[in-house]
């Protein structure tokens, strides 16, 4: 079960707290685990997803199409200087995918995932198409 909410003021949301404390009472003499996170941040598996499966399934995709082989780390270049930019005084500044939050990375993955099928006919699977990586990842 996971709760998702907004800290303000070192408190969260009534709703939420009634909620953990229903989860809480369900669960009454089991053993369970809490973990908190900054869901800002770009998780582990969500870095795994990119350079496991994002970045190879372009790098596939690229070679079929221009009989030339590339490596993520070509591919990661290119996305961000295509996508992951800002013009400032005329001047463009890439950006981190490292820094990104998780929204930024959704939002990112949603425009790459478009350019692959304008680009190859073909888009990138999402985490959840592929078995083997959420068997090896989870």
């Amino acid at each position: 079960m996971n709760f998702i909410c907004k800290v303000t003021n070192g408190k969260i949301p009534i709703e939420k707290d009634l909620e953990i404390l229903k989860f809480l009472k369900l669960n009454n003499g089991k053993n369970i685990r809490i973990e908190i996170i900054n869901s800002d941040l770009r998780s582990n598996k969500l870095n795994a997803y990119y350079w496991g499966i994002f970045l190879p399934t372009l790098c596939s995709h690229w070679a079929k199409q221009y009989n030339q082989l590339v490596s993520s780390d070509w591919m990661n270049e290119l996305l961000k200087k295509e996508f992951c930019f800002y013009v400032k005084d005329g001047v463009k500044h890439v950006l981190s995918t490292k820094k990104m939050k998780v929204s930024q990375m959704l939002g990112f993955f949603k425009h790459v995932d478009m350019w692959s099928f304008e680009q190859f006919g073909k888009g990138i699977p999402k985490p959840n198409d592929v078995i083997e990586w959420n068997e090896s990842f989870v």
